[in-house]
């Protein structure tokens, strides 16, 4: 049955795709559970830097959707010269003998350079497993050669963590998402402008972010304060309080954790991870894990803490790039 592709939706489109990643699953589990509620890909297709071209469903003659895709854009380089649309897109197992996924690679690279026409390059990256062999071939096939490696780490939360200690004068506490909005995105944009693919937070992202997605606790929200005043550091987790009540899953998300340049050095990244294991523990809602994604290759050596914290390697997942235009 020929597959055509069509501009996403809004809601009912995100409830067909949310249904649509919950079989896939089931069907061809490939290491990274890839089903998210329809509230959670809302707040992610519909975000104010994703443009409304980018997202797009295929369905069927009888309007079932079997595929999505988007991409992501960014610049980067000294002086933004370079596109990168990061790929996203999901097929079901029964479509993929119709080549859905070369056609969304081949609709995603048009796309790109089309958007790419004043860039002095473009780069088109896809992410997948290092367990899923089909999506590798696919995007070896293609082209795409392997750039980097994201690791997802995960820890019990049956056991506490010691205590954190903080340099003198500095203290740990909860940030007002809504007063400390502009210290918050000043300390994100300084910890992270050294990372790989680092992109500015913007206000606008920041409050579209902390209304929409279901998975923000403002409860473990946390920063560090120096004796001046100013933020040093910033960590925060993610959960959907619904879903850890029906079980579906009993784990938070340690989504990100950073230190101010001129602040590293001082513990405060370990200071936050501890309080971080404890405060989940003592939440009412009884979660088990916790879990994180790390670049093996973070300039700060991110990796080694979390080891020391308890963390263990549980999966990888591999970043693939396919040059369009330089």
């Amino acid at each position: 049955m020929a597959l055509q592709y069509r501009p996403y939706n809004g809601a009912a489109d995100a409830e067909k795709i949310s249904e649509l990643l919950t079989e896939i699953d089931r069907l061809d589990p490939q290491g990274i559970r890839r089903a998210r509620p329809a509230q959670e890909l809302r707040a992610w297709l519909e975000s104010p830097e994703m443009l409304p071209e980018n997202v797009i469903v295929w369905e069927d003659a009888r309007g079932m959707v079997r595929g999505y895709a988007l991409i992501e854009c960014s610049r980067h380089g000294s002086s933004q010269e370079t596109l990168l649309g990061d790929l996203r897109f999901a097929s079901h197992p029964a479509n993929r003998t119709d080549d859905l996924d070369g056609r969304t690679i081949a609709w995603a690279e048009a796309r790109l350079l089309a958007l790419g026409e004043s860039a002095a390059r473009v780069e088109l990256q896809s992410t997948t497993s290092n367990q899923n062999g089909k999506r590798i071939f696919t995007l070896t096939w293609h082209g795409f050669q392997v750039v980097r490696h994201f690791v997802n780490m995960q820890r019990p939360l049956s056991a506490p963590s010691e205590p954190p200690r903080l340099p003198e004068g500095f203290t740990l506490r909860l940030q007002d998402a809504e007063k400390e909005a502009e210290a918050w995105v000043d300390v994100y944009n300084n910890s992270f402008v050294d990372h790989w693919q680092f992109t500015p937070v913007t206000l606008e992202n920041y409050h579209y972010f902390r209304a929409t997605d279901p998975r923000f606790r403002p409860e473990h929200n946390w920063v560090i304060v120096a004796p001046d005043g100013t933020f040093a550091a910033l960590c925060w987790c993610l959960f959907d309080r619904q879903r850890v009540a029906t079980a579906e899953v009993r784990e938070a998300l340690l989504h990100q954790i950073g230190t101010r340049r001129g602040f590293r050095g001082m513990g405060l990244a370990s200071a936050l991870i501890q309080h971080v294991i404890n405060a989940l523990r003592a939440d009412p809602l009884d979660l088990h894990t916790v879990r994180l994604w790390v670049d093996i290759e973070n300039p700060t050596g991110a990796k080694r803490l979390y080891e020391k914290h308890g963390f263990v390697d549980e999966h990888t997942l591999v970043f693939y790039q396919k040059t369009l235009k330089a």
